[in-house]
Parts: C-alpha cells; structure tokens; sequence
C-alpha cells in the first residue's frame, strides 16, 4: 500500500523563504510530479515519498546542489536549537512530516531534478534548460552577474544603505543565481577596506580577534553580563538595549541553516570600554 500525499492545504506544499531565496518541500515536486502523470492518463514510479528523495539524491550533481545551498536538508532536533521565529515558521512543515528530516529544493535544483524524471513536461523542461544552458556564453553570465550586482547598489540606494553592504549581498545573490564567484573581487575593494566603525557590522568571532577577547565565547559572555543579549534555546537574541546596536545575519552551509548576531563595532567597543571590560 503506497503511502498518501498530505493534503493540497498542508504546509508542505507552500513556498519556504530562506534568508532571500524561496524554496519548495520534495513533497511539493512530488505531487507536482504525480499530477503531471495523472493528466496523461498513467501511473507515476514514485507513489512513495522516500522513493521519490532517493531519485533527488541519485542526481549526479547532489552533493553539488547541496554545496551550493540549491538543496537543504534539515532535521528538526538542530531547527529546534536555533532562533525561535525560524524554529516557529518551520515546525508546522516538521509537524506535517511527522517531525521526519525536510528536503527543500530551489529553482535551480528543480531543474536539475528534471533531468532524472520521467514524464514528458519534465523532458521538455529539460531540453529547453538544457539549450538554453549550451548557449549561454561565459559573457552573457558575467553580464547578467554585472546587472545584479548594479541593481543591489540601486536598491542601497534607495533605502539609504551603505554601498558595502550591497555589495556583500550582491556577491551572495550571482554565486547563487548565476554560479558566479565574484569574492575575489570583493575581498579586493576599497569598498570593504574602508568601511566606518559605525557603519562595520561584525560577528563575535570577528569582534573577539578586535577587541582581544580570548575567544567568541568570551565576547559573547561579557555582552551577556552586559545587558545586550541573552541565551535562549542555545543561541543568543539582542535584549532590548542591545538590538538597537545588532543585526541578526542568517546563515546556510552545507545543507545546514541557522542565524547569528553582527554587532556594530562602534558601539560595542564604546560600551565595553566604559564598562571596562576592554
């Protein structure tokens, strides 16, 4: 007896954002797959949802898609440790699972898992990334990297944001979209070498290794005793005072995802130095 596809109003089949990017569940293109089947009038070889992520991971570029953050598995014991609105925004899709690990695929993703199905539209789909892929020119990609990158700092523009941290963002976008690693570049610009006390964003690591803390656990500790965080479900949340002066920075590797905290330099050098803690 093949197992049943939770209903069209579950959580499951709706769209899940991650930092910018949009993602769909594997039982999202499975149904997708399965109806597809079903308007031709045949049966589909994946009735079983664990069948149908065994074909995701037997795509050649898996372990690939996984690298670059196009696939994301996530298992509900590390979600549930993170902050709480992601745990919160996650669990109802976890709950739908029977707490079972999710598989979340991207566009680019979904394209490749084409290639490995069997039905005509995904053929079809197929063929035509596939043509579009072989005409695609290295200058057409650096082009299109170039426009993205230009469109970031018109965005920075308009919401009176430092051009550094457009450019930060901007570089994460075209390696994602167009496979384009623009961080040499990056690393390289007077943009990133001169950027304002006030204007610096850093993690704890980061601020440790400027403020001479032994360690990120150190930093965190004395902002801790503080005021401007607090421990909650292992890991750390500006308090009141302190989110004036942080910005949470979400995060994905390898497949894993979670949030830390960037604090602005200025101001916690300010206020460890007048607590003398510095």
């Amino acid at each position: 007896m093949s197992e049943q596809l939770p209903s069209v109003q579950s959580p499951l089949f709706a769209p899940v954002e991650i930092e910018i990017y949009t993602y769909f569940t594997s039982q999202y293109f499975q149904r997708q797959y399965q109806q597809q089947k079903a308007e031709d009038g045949q049966t589909g070889k994946f009735a079983q949802h664990k069948h149908f992520r065994d074909k995701i991971r037997s795509i050649d570029s898996y372990d690939k898609l996984v690298e670059g953050r196009h696939v994301l598995v996530l298992a509900w014991e590390k979600v549930k440790e993170g902050p709480a609105d992601f745990c919160g925004r996650l669990q109802p899709l976890f709950k739908a699972t029977g707490y079972y690990d999710l598989m979340l695929l991207d566009a680019t993703a979904q394209l490749e898992l084409t290639h490995h199905l069997d039905d005509e539209l995904s053929k079809e789909i197929a063929y035509r990334h596939s043509k579009m892929t072989a005409q695609a020119s290295p200058v057409d990609t650096l082009a299109l990297a170039e426009q993205a990158v230009e469109s970031w700092k018109r965005l920075a523009a308009t919401f009176h944001a430092p051009v550094h941290i457009a450019l930060q963002e901007a570089v994460k976008y075209v390696d994602k979209t167009y496979h384009v690693d623009l961080r040499p570049l990056l690393l390289a610009s007077p943009t990133q070498e001169t950027i304002p006390d006030h204007e610096r964003m850093l993690e704890p690591t980061e601020l440790a290794q400027h403020l001479n803390y032994p360690s990120a656990m150190a930093f965190n500790k004395a902002l801790e005793q503080a005021g401007w965080q607090q421990r909650r479900m292992r890991s750390w949340e500006a308090t009141e005072e302190g989110r004036q002066h942080s910005t949470r920075h979400a995060w994905i590797n390898g497949g894993k995802t979670g949030y830390n905290l960037k604090w602005n330099l200025a101001a916690v050098e300010a206020l460890l130095t007048a607590i003398g803690t510095v």
